[in-house]
Parts: structure tokens; sequence; C-alpha cells
């Protein structure tokens, strides 16, 4: 994997109205950064920061690995015999190849080590290819983007 000069400029712990993550890269002069907002706090909705916390890491594994995850529901809200709920505990990360053929169907949720192995799987695969099709990697935010979803699982 190419290594790119990424740094976290600020931590996600931070606590007040707006806490905000952010990641700046900088390269021939050039500087890009990417943030993953967040209200923490004692009114904090643990639902709702949960799956902003994966839908951030999807879009981080878009932006840094250049792979289009998508959050699914493990047992899915449109499924007609067992109706799935809206939920941190039924959400996993798939590829959306994979999410769109799992469609309206009910699967076991990942375990966090299935989860974190899929996902290495997927980046591995993409390393492979990553220079044919012109896409920057970017491992130095893989721990970060682990340790988040741990936080969810």
């Amino acid at each position: 994997m190419k290594n790119m000069n990424w740094t976290k400029e600020t931590s996600l712990t931070q606590q007040g109205a707006k806490a905000e993550e952010i990641w700046i890269r900088k390269e021939n002069g050039e500087r890009e950064e990417f943030k993953m907002d967040l209200k923490l706090g004692k009114k904090t909705n643990l639902i709702s920061l949960k799956k902003n916390i994966i839908e951030t890491i999807s879009k981080q594994l878009r932006a840094y690995f250049g792979l289009d995850f998508e959050v699914d529901h493990a047992i899915a809200l449109l499924n007609q015999t067992q109706p799935g709920i809206h939920h941190p505990d039924n959400f996993q990360l798939l590829l959306k190849a994979h999410n769109s053929k799992k469609s309206n169907n009910n699967w076991d949720r990942f375990t966090l080590n299935e989860q974190i192995e899929y996902i290495l799987a997927a980046i591995k695969l993409q390393d492979l290819v990553a220079s044919r099709f012109h896409i920057d990697m970017e491992n130095t935010v893989f721990d970060s983007l682990i340790e988040r979803l741990k936080s969810v699982y």
C-alpha cells in the first residue's frame, strides 16, 4: 500500500456542542481534509452516534481505500417473514455489490473479528489492483477505523 502523509489533527474524544475528528493530507504542496462531525456529551443519542460512526467508517473506506462499503442491516428491515430493526446491534458493513445481492435476506451479523477480516480482505484485494486503477491506498488510518468500528460492535 502506498503510504501518504495523513495526520490526525483533532481527536474523536473532544467534547462539546460540536466535536469532530479531522484528518489532514499534505502532498505536493496541497492540503486535503476529511472531517467526521460528532456531537458528544451528556445528551448524546447513542443509537444515532453509533450509526454516524459506522456511516463515517463506510465513507472513509471509500475515501482512503477506494472501496464502496454500505451500512447493512444484518436482519433486513424489509424482510417479509422476519423484519429487522434499525439499531446498531443490527448494523454491519458490506461492499455495495454484496449488499445488493443480499437484498432483503437475513444473515447472522458478522462478529467483530469477521467484520474486521472482511474489511481487511477487501483492502488487500483492492491493493492488488490499486495502481492500475490510479487509486491511492492509505493504510495509516486503518487502525483508527478499526478502533471506531469496535466502539459500535
